[in-house]
């Protein structure tokens, strides 16, 4: 399992909360998370073979913003490789 961190910077006034969006690259359906007074998320218990990507929005009272620019993670291939999943060492 790998855990994912993202940080950003608030901008000014900062907003209330975030929400952060999330899927595996490809997928169609964002899994959403919020944020509240601080500028990370940590998600941890993802699978380590899959590559990640997403994108956050804020809160100020009632006014949710744009998406912000999308981020998008890799596949970690050490790990992947170690558990034997795609890229590991098979049989």
């Amino acid at each position: 399992m790998a855990t994912l961190t993202i940080t950003w910077t608030a901008p000014t006034p900062a907003p209330s909360s975030y929400t952060v969006f999330y899927r595996v690259t490809g997928t169609t359906n964002y899994s959403t998370e919020t944020v509240q007074g601080q500028t990370s998320w940590t998600k941890s218990g993802l699978d380590c073979c899959d590559a990640y990507e997403g994108y956050i929005k804020s809160t100020c009272g009632t006014n949710t913003s744009a998406p912000s620019d999308s981020w998008s993670v890799g596949v970690i291939t050490p790990c992947c490789a170690s558990s034997g999943g795609a890229g590991g060492n098979g049989p």
